[in-house]
């Protein structure tokens, strides 16, 4: 395992975990499906969350001086999350919704929310990570088949041992074996094999969440990284702040905006939220 720095203008770090695989002799990997069952389970309970965010993003190595504060709320009954992001000031900039299913959530989000382990299935094989449903080894004939059917090993992450489902330099899904926490997630967008990276859980009467979220759009060592700090999470808040929620999309003082802060919010939407 190799962990990467970047130095950024003597004040903020970049960081970001390269995993390592162990070899296949030492590995044993359980089922797919029962891992993405355990982690779906870890998110029964609430009928609505709300994060409230810190964005930062980074030019190449470099922060890029832009910060941004966001607020989420995730209902569970509608299957719908609604977000803004402001500036230091407060002034309201982005207002967005979408359905929170494996058709439209992108994965960097979708695997740390949703209850349901048949939906995030259906969200990694759609993207190319290959997962076994329990319906699919039910219908092999032995279990040596089913064994063999998953594609699966172990790697070493930022210190711990991790279950990685999918191949090296691929669409993968790095789940951390004691906690089954994700860890990491890679996924093809846009031509280009985006990855997102998970750090510091903390537990919010029993909802798990990462303290840091770092999304890579091009790949790790890329420019265009978008770090995600969790300031505040909220299990069945009562929020008011999207009483005056518009139709997504910039608003004036969002439009005024520089084309990079513009960006930096469309890509936080296109490959997280």
């Amino acid at each position: 395992m190799c962990r990467q720095i970047w130095k950024v203008s003597g004040l903020l770090t970049l960081s970001f975990t390269i995993g390592t695989i162990i070899p296949e002799a030492r590995a044993y990997v359980p089922p797919s499906s029962y891992v993405i069952r355990t982690l779906a389970k870890k998110h029964l309970g609430p009928k609505s969350v709300r994060f409230k965010n810190t964005l930062i993003s980074f030019d190449g190595q470099k922060a890029s001086g832009i910060a941004l504060k966001e607020i989420a709320l995730i209902d569970y009954a509608t299957r719908t999350v609604r977000s803004k992001v402001m500036d230091e000031a407060g002034r309201e900039l982005y207002f967005f919704e979408r359905r929170v299913d494996p058709t439209h959530a992108p994965l960097g989000q979708f695997i740390l929310v949703e209850p349901s382990a048949d939906r995030i299935m259906a969200a990694l094989k759609s993207a190319g990570i290959p997962v076994r449903p329990e319906a699919e080894l039910r219908a092999m004939s032995s279990e040596e088949d089913r064994r063999k059917s998953e594609v699966s090993q172990m790697g070493r992450w930022n210190g711990t041992v991790a279950w990685v489902f999918g191949q090296p330099k691929n669409q993968q899904l790095w789940i951390e074996k004691d906690t089954f926490h994700p860890v990491k997630i890679l996924f093809q967008k846009e031509g280009s094999l985006a990855e997102v990276q998970y750090e510091k859980y903390r537990y919010v009467r029993e909802y798990p969440f990462p303290r840091t979220i770092t999304v890579f759009p091009k790949g790790v060592g890329n420019e265009g990284a978008i770090r995600i700090e969790s300031n505040d999470i909220t299990i069945d808040p009562e929020s008011g702040e999207f009483k005056n929620f518009t139709a997504s999309g910039f608003t004036d003082a969002g439009n005024s905006l520089d084309s990079n802060t513009r960006q930096t919010i469309t890509t936080f939407y296109q490959y997280f939220r």
